[in-house]
């Protein structure tokens, strides 16, 4: 949140996200204490802060193209990583094609590149997606531009995956 906003009780000031309380250490500004969780627990305590970071977007791919529906997905996912690049946010895609999977950063100008690239994309390998979510990293987005045909016991164990790496997870399909 930034300037002006409450968070936990305390004042962000603009240009500083909150990452967290901590223990009270000496030479931190009593403006820092967090009077709640000092109260809770008898402790002084301190909210710490850090440059603001946007939260990285990763794009896994399972379809074949052609179809109008997964193709709608296509377009909704391929304008979510043109907004997130706009806003700042590192994105990344896999795309698991017959012989060799595909990993890239994105660009503004390398945007397109892998929504064009879907032929006939497989299931990700496990390799693959372990790959994309190490990149994204933990407070990350991970968009699933994944068709109907894709198995929905496969969806799950990315979904359980990623969440256990702090992920969260969008299926694209949820928004035609």
């Amino acid at each position: 949140m930034l300037g002006g906003a409450r968070e936990g009780g305390g004042l962000v000031r603009s240009g500083f996200d909150v990452r967290g309380v901590r223990e009270w250490r000496p030479g931190d500004p009593a403006g820092h204490v967090h009077w709640r969780a000092t109260a809770r627990t008898g402790e002084l305590r301190v909210l710490e802060r850090g440059e603001p970071s946007h939260p990285a977007l990763g794009v896994l791919f399972a379809g074949r193209a052609g179809d109008p529906r997964f193709e709608s997905v296509l377009a909704r996912a391929a304008a979510t990583v043109a907004r997130a690049l706009e806003n700042g946010a590192e994105c990344y895609a896999w795309l698991e094609q017959p012989g060799a999977g595909c990993f890239g950063r994105l660009t503004t100008s390398s945007v397109v590149t892998p929504f064009v690239r879907v032929e006939a994309a497989e299931l990700p390998s496990e390799q693959g997606v372990t790959h994309l979510l190490d990149h994204v990293g933990a407070g990350g987005w991970l968009l699933l531009a994944i068709s109907d045909d894709v198995p929905q016991a496969w969806s799950e164990q990315v979904r359980a995956v990623a969440a256990s790496s702090g992920l969260d997870v969008v299926d694209m399909r949820e928004f035609r």
